[in-house]
């Protein structure tokens, strides 16, 4: 007779989560993210233990349970910033501070959806999204990408819970999402009685033109959640990220915070606090967008003067990232060109990930953050002559 498994059965539910995230893993990820990190954007050394020490040095008040909404000082700070950067009309009490983007859509998953409810995602799509929907067994609804963003005329009728959407700089394609197409896909929520979840994640880099006006601004009937982080404005270690969420909503997600992790830690949050009262967020996004501005115009250089038109660039009007198409290379190459490029310490990784089924084209995704213009330049010309 066959030996017994050995510890506790896994649910299905379970188990399909754990087989989904290996097969993740699986993928040729690089085996660096250093890239996606902005070195510049951390409080400086000088600046941050003195900032937490004198929270600290308040007294133990500083250091005891607290809300599982967020701290809130800081859920002010980001209401009047959301209020002076993005348009947007929100109060704190529609903040709720969570540990990083993936946190904000695992509460979602876990508030709004049942097994079997339908979910709108964007192919490509980002796949920590993805995953997170898949493993309450959500039934994934693709919607291609075109040059304006999701196509919302391929969008499914009958009955949609929710629709994942990247507007402001698709991921992993960096298409930016007009207004027109924005109306138009609120409109569409607002008839199917979809939700719509706004993923935010780099709107402060927006190198052409003016910001575009997020959904959470236009929307009147009260469908759209917005998802905000800092990983990408400040630095990913710092895990904090926030909700604004619809009134009837905030309730039911701040219980389900509150079970989750009960709060975010309040010592980060009160340290970010005061490095936006002090005006010191605002001026180092000005200088953090217009040094990744001109590091995005080096890599892109760099790639035509290396490449030429064996690639094609998408994305670089915007965001920390580039997607770069190779015109002579297939999907199939991806993990190869991976691991000679991360033999010569560049961490690139390919984009299949994003995607369904795979693109005919190998698509990889250059991070530029975290890199000075030399490095970059460096970096180029040492994966032109590995491929």
């Amino acid at each position: 007779p066959d030996a017994p498994a050995s510890g506790p059965p896994h649910s299905p539910l379970a188990f399909a989560a754990l087989s989904l995230f290996s097969s993740s893993l699986a993928a040729p990820w690089p085996r660096s993210w250093g890239p996606f990190v902005l070195v510049d954007a951390i409080l400086t050394p000088t600046r941050e233990p003195s900032l937490l020490s004198s929270q600290i040095q308040q007294g133990p008040g500083h250091l005891r349970y607290a809300s599982p909404n967020g701290y809130e000082p800081l859920r002010k700070q980001l209401a009047r910033y959301l209020r002076r950067a993005r348009g947007m009309s929100c109060d704190a009490d529609q903040i709720v501070v969570v540990n990083g983007s993936q946190q904000a859509f695992d509460l979602i998953a876990r508030v709004l959806l049942d097994p079997g409810d339908a979910v709108v995602i964007e192919e490509p799509s980002y796949s920590g999204a993805r995953l997170i929907f898949e493993t309450v067994a959500a039934k994934l609804l693709r919607v291609p990408i075109d040059r304006a963003g999701l196509d919302v005329d391929a969008l499914p009728p009958g009955t949609i819970r929710l629709a994942y959407v990247t507007p402001c700089h698709q991921f992993p394609t960096g298409v930016i999402m007009p207004t027109s197409r924005r109306l138009a896909l609120l409109d569409w929520a607002s008839r199917t009685g979809a939700y719509l979840i706004e993923d935010d994640y780099v709107s402060e880099y927006r190198y052409e033109g003016r910001p575009l006006e997020p959904l959470q601004t236009l929307d009147h009937a009260g469908i759209v959640i917005y998802v905000g982080t800092l990983s990408k404005v400040l630095f990913p270690a710092l895990r904090i990220a926030y909700l604004v969420l619809p009134t009837p909503l905030v309730r039911p997600f701040v219980v389900a915070k509150f079970l989750a992790d009960r709060f975010s830690p309040t010592l980060a949050q009160q340290t970010l606090t005061d490095f936006m009262d002090q005006g010191q967020f605002d001026r180092h996004l000005r200088r953090s967008c217009a040094r990744n501005a001109k590091r995005c115009q080096v890599l892109t250089s760099a790639l035509k003067t290396h490449f030429g038109d064996r690639v094609e660039i998408a994305g670089e009007n915007a965001g920390v990232h580039l997607l770069v198409w190779f015109n002579d290379f297939s999907s199939e190459d991806g993990h190869a060109v991976v691991e000679r490029a991360a033999g010569e310490g560049i961490a690139i990784y390919p984009v299949t990930a994003c995607y369904e089924r795979p693109p005919r084209r190998l698509g990889l995704l250059f991070g530029y953050a975290s890199l000075g213009e030399a490095s970059i330049r460096i970096g180029v010309r040492r994966l032109a002559e590995v491929i």
